[in-house]
């Protein structure tokens, strides 16, 4: 299956911060909020959160323009409702 990926590896790279060029890596990801909605973000980075993400099982999201800027605010991601990664579908 081709056309999925598996949450750790997807966590994985999440969390790079940069490409071996020294340059921002950037994703795009599908998710669901808590209360039921799925959000597309086309191209983001990772971010930080005011929470202990390990435990609680987050991960920060944050969007941004084709420049790298960010754009909106940081959304929280339950790692179980994360629906795909760069066009991959996400499996635990």
């Amino acid at each position: 299956m081709p056309d999925t990926i598996r949450r750790s590896e997807a966590l994985r790279l999440m969390e790079t911060k940069e490409k071996t060029q020294g340059e921002a890596a950037f994703f795009s990801i599908q998710f669901y909020t808590k209360n039921g909605e799925m959000v597309s973000v086309p191209r983001a980075k990772s971010a930080g959160l005011r929470a202990n993400m390990k435990e609680q099982r987050l991960r920060g999201v944050q969007p941004v323009d084709s420049s790298g800027n960010a754009v909106g605010h940081i959304y929280p991601v339950c790692i179980d409702n994360i629906r795909t990664i760069n066009g991959l579908q996400v499996t635990i």
